[in-house]
């Protein structure tokens, strides 16, 4: 889902591309650039406060934030029940909190 995003971003200037995985960040930067968006990539685990603001803080350094799509997500497969909720529901919360702490209204 988040290359797919990165594809219909492309052309609205400045991406942020994040995961927490340093190849996913790199695979998601060559999209970006493959359809001639302008990216900067960070790996950021969302359940991590301290990279969280950090993130925040490379979207600050590009500009102003226009849009956050959070696609970030883990299904029951994928991991226990505590680590789903961590990263499906606080670290949503956490990004949302974050941006609007960071950047404030309208882009909410």
């Amino acid at each position: 889902m988040g290359l797919e995003c990165v594809a219909a971003f492309a052309g609205r200037g400045h991406l942020v591309v994040s995961d927490v995985s340093e190849d996913r960040v790199g695979e998601a930067l060559a999209a970006a650039r493959a359809a001639g968006a302008p990216a900067t990539g960070a790996v950021c685990d969302a359940t991590d406060e301290a990279a969280v603001a950090g993130l925040f803080a490379t979207v600050a350094d590009t500009g102003t934030l226009r849009s956050l799509v959070h696609t970030v997500g883990l299904s029951p497969t994928m991991a226990e029940g505590r680590r789903v909720l961590e990263v499906d529901l606080v670290g949503a919360a956490r990004g949302r909190a974050r941006a609007t702490a960071r950047h404030g209204p309208p882009w909410s």
